[in-house]
């Protein structure tokens, strides 16, 4: 840091740090809001489900009794779980895999840059 303060550096490096954090936010506002959405749409998924049901049965002109009506939502219900952390599954799988992928990579880092 003495370096840097000594050789005027300081305002390029800042400058350079803002750079790079500006675009470190912007992946992970991107990220965020696609995790988000896929949840969103994992809970509304069931719901569309079941309203699809509905409306298709009662334009074919075939009668819903209550009890049809309340299997069907109990059907929906209980998919409606797996539907929310399925999209939150699949990121989680993305990240654990990435970070493998770098864990993997570390020994070979330092074997080069600490000369062992």
């Amino acid at each position: 840091m003495k370096a840097i303060k000594f050789y005027a550096w300081e305002e390029n490096y800042a400058a350079s740090v803002v750079r790079a954090r500006i675009i470190e936010v912007a992946a992970i506002f991107k990220f965020k809001q696609l995790q988000i959405s896929g949840v969103v749409l994992g809970r509304a998924g069931p719901i569309f489900g079941t309203v699809a049901v509905f409306v298709t049965r009662t334009a074919q002109g075939k009668p819903l009794s209550a009890s049809q009506a309340f299997a069907t939502l109990a059907v929906f219900q209980t998919l409606r779980v797996g539907m929310v952390f399925l999209p939150l599954a699949i990121t989680l799988l993305g990240v654990l895999f990435s970070n493998v992928s770098w864990m993997n990579r570390i020994p070979a880092y330092t074997c080069v840059h600490l000369k062992i």
